[in-house]
């Protein structure tokens, strides 16, 4: 990002800042999330994080997706080496890399 589209999105948030401040609706910010974007448009905030969690948990039992605790990085570890996915391989980050050379064309692999 040049120092030029730097200074223009910083201009845009305190532009935003502004407008809250004065009451009036502020502007997204530049690097917001779909799910804040989404929140933001339905007029909840930070403070109301608890029942947007209880709104999206209700959704996704009425689209049939099972609310599954959370596990621990061992735990997930534990659960790809059981699905036959070995570490050693980077099969993520390989794929990234290929479809990273991909882009760039023959002359700008590395």
């Amino acid at each position: 990002m040049g120092k030029n589209e730097a200074l223009r999105e910083r201009v845009k948030e305190l532009e935003g800042e502004l407008a809250a401040l004065k009451g009036g609706a502020a502007a997204p910010k530049v690097k917001e999330t779909e799910l804040q974007r989404i929140t933001r448009e339905l007029g909840y905030g930070e403070s109301d994080r608890d029942e947007v969690i209880a709104i999206a948990k209700r959704v996704f039992r009425q689209m049939g997706i099972p609310e599954v605790p959370p596990m621990t990085i061992d735990e997930l570890h534990r659960s790809m080496l059981d699905s036959g996915i070995r570490p050693e391989d980077n099969t993520l980050s390989s794929g990234i890399i290929e479809a990273r050379d991909a882009e760039r064309g023959p002359e700008r692999k590395g």
